[in-house]
């Protein structure tokens, strides 16, 4: 995973970015295996100033990018509530596509993405989307998480001395979960929950957002935050936050 023209200079990339345990997996991996991460590139909403669908503000992720001593890329879309569906989706494609060339620019040649296939129908999908964004701008997509088994993953992402923090769940999984950070206990918890369901559709629905880890230089602490209910999800509104 090297520049093809000079082999001993390492490829600058970006890892797209949600702040979650999977996009953290993924830039660490990413690192280990000797590509340069430059960037973490997040799309943010001006209607909320958060990121969808972890619900965090750019404020916590700016903190989160200071935290591991890597830039955040920020693109902004606005995507009004009262515009189709096909309309919405057209802006965030355009945008993308905007954000992939000025990266471009500034000398990034890949992008890593935490994209997981097993147990997500969706996924070939979502990477063919990836790569179509990705061919015309001359960037090459990375996926370091594709075709692994998921909980061996969760465990290891934990294994490695990373902290996920439970900032969105469903209801049924109740608000007393957020704030939570991941644990094997937790994760037998979910494992349970999860073979006594009836049916997929009744799936678990989590995100998390990485506090700590092998990628960070300082710890990101959480010292004033609002449980949120909307619908059929609750959510972290973190208010305040330290780095150690």
């Amino acid at each position: 995973m090297t520049n093809n023209e000079n082999p001993t200079v390492p490829e600058k990339v970006f890892v797209s970015w949600s702040g979650g345990k999977d996009s953290s997996l993924a830039c660490y991996r990413a690192k280990e295996s000797g590509l340069d991460v430059c960037y973490l590139a997040s799309m943010l909403t001006k209607n909320t100033g958060r990121l969808f669908p972890h619900y965090v503000t750019v404020d916590v992720l700016r903190g989160q990018a200071a935290a591991i001593g890597i830039p955040l890329f920020e693109q902004w879309i606005e995507i009004p509530k009262d515009i189709s569906h096909d309309v919405r989706l057209n802006d965030y494609d355009v945008k993308y596509s905007e954000m992939l060339r000025q990266l471009k620019d500034k000398g990034i040649t890949g992008g890593v993405f935490g994209d997981v296939s097993r147990g997500n129908k969706f996924a070939q999908m979502h990477w063919n989307r990836v790569e179509d964004f990705c061919r015309p701008v001359g960037i090459k997509p990375y996926r370091p998480l594709w075709d692994q088994d998921r909980e061996e993953m969760l465990r290891n992402t934990l294994d490695l001395g990373f902290k996920p923090m439970i900032i969105v769940a469903d209801t049924e999984m109740g608000p007393s979960m957020l704030g939570k950070v991941l644990t094997h206990d937790i994760l037998d918890q979910f494992k349970e929950r999860y073979e006594n369901l009836p049916d997929e559709s009744a799936r678990i629905y989590y995100h998390t957002f990485v506090v700590d880890g092998p990628i960070f230089k300082k710890r990101l602490e959480i010292t004033e935050s609002d449980k949120i209910t909307a619908g059929p999800i609750s959510y972290l509104d973190i208010k305040k936050f330290e780095l150690v």
